[in-house]
């Protein structure tokens, strides 16, 4: 869900493999944000492929290193150059019409969905404010739904009147 100016820009001195985090600096400023296991068997690949720069095992500056450039002296990933490795994953996936901000919304869905809060949706985007972030969390009358009619299987279940409480989940 990171944005993809903080993707390309990340520092390996930013990034604590052993807390599976990093501080990321983006448009609202720098914040702490872990990352999945997922992502932590990439960047562990990457730390071991970037052995290779520079003297003693130095790993160079930015996890997505620019291919201008000479071992640690390379800058960050350029708008074009990760555009065009956007590009050819996309198709080796089949995955039709999908931009990459597209991945950054729909984690925001998910955190939203999950949670019913804007607030955790903003602490976890790097929103501005929680009005950005409410967009991403169902209406509470959906919420609302959804725990009634959990509460109301719950009370069937223990109360004899319903045999199945598949309904509770």
């Amino acid at each position: 869900g990171w944005r993809v100016g903080e993707v390309r820009s990340l520092r390996w001195d930013a990034v604590d493999r052993d807390a599976r985090e990093a501080v990321i600096v983006g448009k609202t400023g720098a914040r702490r944000a872990p990352y999945p296991s997922a992502s932590a068997v990439v960047l562990d690949h990457l730390w071991e492929i970037g052995r290779g720069f520079g003297h003693k095992g130095f790993k160079g500056v930015f996890v997505f290193p620019s291919t201008a450039g000479a071992g640690a002296e390379r800058s960050e990933l350029t708008d074009w150059e990760h555009n065009r490795s956007w590009r050819a994953a996309v198709e080796r996936s089949g995955v039709e019409n999908v931009r990459r901000h597209d991945l950054r919304h729909l984690i925001a869905g998910l955190i939203g969905m999950q949670t019913g809060s804007a607030l955790r949706v903003k602490e976890a985007m790097g929103h501005r404010s929680v009005a950005m972030s409410e967009r991403y969390v169902a209406p509470i009358t959906a919420l609302q739904r959804r725990s009634t009619e959990q509460a109301a299987a719950l009370v069937l279940a223990f109360g004899g009147g319903e045999e199945d409480v598949s309904a509770f989940g």
